[in-house]
């Protein structure tokens, strides 16, 4: 079971790369391709849940004191000026 889908349903299985289903022998040999545009948009769509996780431990982090000063910080640097300014 890959992300909750049964591999053996009818001889067909999912690609891990790309979520297509794909005939169950085509990925025991290793011979499925995958579309590029299919496995970029799979694979972002992974991602979006992971960045989902950090988004939440990332606002709890901000609400501990080195967040806190992180913020701080950023506002005091924001205020002095863009960083990198002074190079242009």
């Amino acid at each position: 079971m890959i992300n909750g889908v049964v591999q053996r349903t009818f001889g067909y299985g999912v690609c891990a790369d790309c979520g297509v289903a794909v005939q169950r022998f085509l990925l025991d040999r290793q011979v499925h391709a995958c579309d590029p545009k299919r496995y970029a948009a799979h694979q972002a769509r992974k991602l979006h849940w992971r960045r989902a996780g950090f988004e939440d431990a990332f606002a709890g982090w901000l609400g501990t004191r080195a967040g806190r000063f992180a913020q701080f910080y950023a506002r005091r640097l924001l205020a002095a000026g863009q960083p990198g300014d002074e190079m242009a």
